[in-house]
């Protein structure tokens, strides 16, 4: 159970750690354009466990992948993100783009269950914007994703740091000539 004893080393120093990259993203040459047809069975046998169990051990987000799963890109899979992620595995996380061209469809993607565009609003923005004053996209949805950020966001920020910084510790002389020289 690898996942668990690094988990627990990541709450214990107060790291927000990223699940990456769900799911199927194992070919890297191809993995923007490869579509992974699979049953089921398989997705939930191979494919899906060692994500499972980080979830459940409580990593704090989980990036989506930029390949296909049975034809809908991964930051836009329905199946993948609310149903099993957030519906069945009860992920309370935030679920963020794989970077640069991870979202293709705003809108799709945000019906889906993508709460974050990363690293830079490119469909997410005056699109999804425009989705939801159509109609097309529930204020609900938004909602729903920024409640994720947030509870994040103030978890994270409300625990107390497990290491303490005396103020000697914070700009003491070595760390202030260290990026000196390597300038």
């Amino acid at each position: 159970e690898l996942g668990l004893p690094v988990m627990e080393a990541v709450q214990r120093h107060n790291v927000m750690a990223c699940a990456k990259h769900f799911a199927l993203n194992s070919i890297e040459e191809t993995r923007m354009k490869v579509d992974v047809r699979l049953d089921e069975r398989t997705l939930r046998e191979v494919y899906l466990p060692h994500f499972e169990r980080l979830v459940r051990s409580g990593v704090a987000s989980v990036m989506s992948a930029y390949n296909r799963v049975n034809g809908d890109y991964c930051g836009e899979s329905r199946h993948l993100l609310r149903e099993i992620l957030k519906e069945e595995w009860g992920f309370r996380g935030f679920v963020m783009s794989d970077f640069f061209m991870g979202v293709h469809d705003g809108r799709k993607a945000a019906l889906a269950g993508l709460d974050l565009e990363m690293p830079v609003v490119q469909r997410f923005g005056e699109t999804l914007l425009a989705a939801v004053e159509r109609g097309e996209v529930p204020l609900a949805v938004v909602d729903e994703a920024v409640l994720r950020l947030l509870r994040r966001k103030i978890d994270y920020a409300t625990r107390p740091d497990p290491t303490s910084y005396p103020p000697a510790l914070v700009r003491a002389a070595e760390h202030v000539a260290l990026p000196r020289e390597v300038a």
